[in-house]
């Protein structure tokens, strides 16, 4: 069965026909609940209705089928007699065709899915999407199917069918905790050259490690720079390792049919990396249909028991820093850390995780530590002192000469508070690692005093 799920459709649905055709009427019985749609190739859309016309009457054999078809003057469509003799001989006797017939159903969901997310993305690039109604109806459409039915998934058709949930509580499973939740939606945001790629790599790469699979959807890097990474984190080829890049061609979208046929063949579910939002959003963060659009895509991936890391971009707005664009990426997300690179040289050696978003009561910060091609986590509890320490004394190195009110100033567009600029600045001096020279109109200026 496992080898017949991974038929392409045309295949499945000849065996599904076959099947029928050489079992009768109660192996059609066990697929009713296929529609036409449910079929790709017109000439199996065809049979299907001539099936369907013929299951309450008779049995719907090849003679049977032949003979309607002839009625409506398509028995050429089909390949004649021969045609129907072709789908007879694909036919598997005795084989389940429920479960069978549900992988089939799913690929249709797919493919309306990709059909609905062209349809989207060519409305907002030509402008006449944004904020109409139209889109509205196309995002409500790919919600649904995005909650609707996959290979591994019942058929719910009516509002008693659904199971339940579970009586008791499962804990949380992790690929990292706390940072990486099974089966979640998982933001780094941050400046350009915080390191939060390089980061999202090492998951990538200790995912593997606990034989989880891993797909990375890159629209943002060349291949040198991917293998200059890989080299420094230890991350080389495997089987269980695809990097999708601009060199393998067009890059598909996170929901595309080859995305989520990949991920529904893993087992354990992958962990799947995109980089970056902006590069596969097609239109304007801004806009809350075109993120929550995006954010229902990656929800497929999760829905399929997939782990999603989505890289971004932070803000620049006082009011916004955590993350740029749509708030309904904040309320879409299960769990987002803005990255900052807290080296005062601005080396990647220390990196600050300021957990902004979680579903799973998580707060706080991470230090991470570089060294060696790993990310160590510093767990100190002085941690949030030592990183303000070290962005008041980033600060500092690179604005040599500034005034305390500038200084000050900076320190706030960084969160880090006036009163702890201050208090830096005078215990910096009172300690001798901060000098303050003395301008004209007792102007101060502040150097840092480094240490050999």
């Amino acid at each position: 069965m496992t080898d017949l799920l991974h038929l392409v459709d045309g295949d499945m649905e000849a065996v599904i026909l076959g099947t029928i055709l050489n079992s009768g009427e109660p192996a059609h019985r066990e697929v009713s609940f296929l529609t036409l749609d449910d079929f790709a190739i017109d000439k199996h859309r065809l049979v299907w209705r001539a099936i369907n016309q013929l299951a309450s009457d008779v049995h719907p054999t090849i003679d049977a089928v032949a003979e309607r078809l002839s009625e409506a003057g398509k028995i050429d469509s089909v390949g004649g007699l021969s045609g129907l003799v072709d789908l007879d001989q694909r036919g598997i006797p005795g084989l389940r065709l429920a479960g069978f017939a549900r992988s089939l159903q799913s690929k249709t969901a797919d493919r309306r899915a990709c059909r609905l997310n062209a349809k989207l993305t060519s409305l907002i690039e030509s402008g006449l999407g944004r904020n109409s109604a139209e889109v509205d109806g196309i995002l409500d459409e790919i919600r649904a199917l995005s909650h609707g039915q996959s290979a591994d998934r019942l058929t719910i058709t009516s509002i008693e069918e659904l199971p339940p949930v579970g009586e008791s509580t499962e804990p949380i499973a992790y690929l990292r905790e706390p940072e990486l939740a099974s089966g979640s939606i998982v933001g780094l945001t941050g400046d350009s050259g915080s390191g939060k790629s390089t980061l999202a790599t090492a998951w990538i790469r200790d995912a593997i490690a606990l034989g989880v699979p891993a797909l990375v959807l890159d629209r943002e890097n060349p291949r040198p720079v991917i293998i200059d990474r890989m080299a420094r984190l230890g991350l080389k080829d495997s089987p269980l390792l695809r990097w999708y890049g601009g060199w393998n061609g067009e890059i598909p979208s996170p929901v595309a049919r080859e995305v989520l046929d990949w991920v529904r063949t893993c087992e354990p579910r992958p962990f799947v990396l995109i980089d970056s939002l902006i590069a596969f959003l097609g239109g304007d963060e801004n806009d809350a249909s075109v993120m929550r659009g995006f954010m229902n895509g990656a929800r497929q991936l999760t829905d399929l028991g997939a782990t999603v890391g989505v890289v971004h971009h932070d803000g620049k707005a006082e009011s916004a820093r955590d993350f740029r664009g749509s708030s309904d990426w904040k309320a879409a997300i299960d769990q987002a850390f803005h990255v900052t690179n807290i080296t005062s040289d601005g080396k990647l050696d220390r990196l600050n995780l300021r957990c902004y978003k979680s579903r799973y009561g998580f707060a706080g910060s991470l230090v991470y530590r570089y060294a060696g091609g790993l990310f160590l986590r510093d767990d100190r509890i002085d941690a949030p002192a030592v990183i303000a320490a070290d962005q008041l004394t980033a600060i500092l190195r690179t604005n040599p000469g500034i005034g305390a009110k500038e200084f000050d100033d900076l320190a706030a567009r960084a969160n880090l508070g006036r009163n702890r600029a201050r208090d830096f600045l005078a215990n910096g001096v009172l300690a001798g690692t901060v000098r303050r020279e003395t301008a004209a109109r007792n102007r101060q200026h502040h150097y840092l005093v480094e240490t050999k």
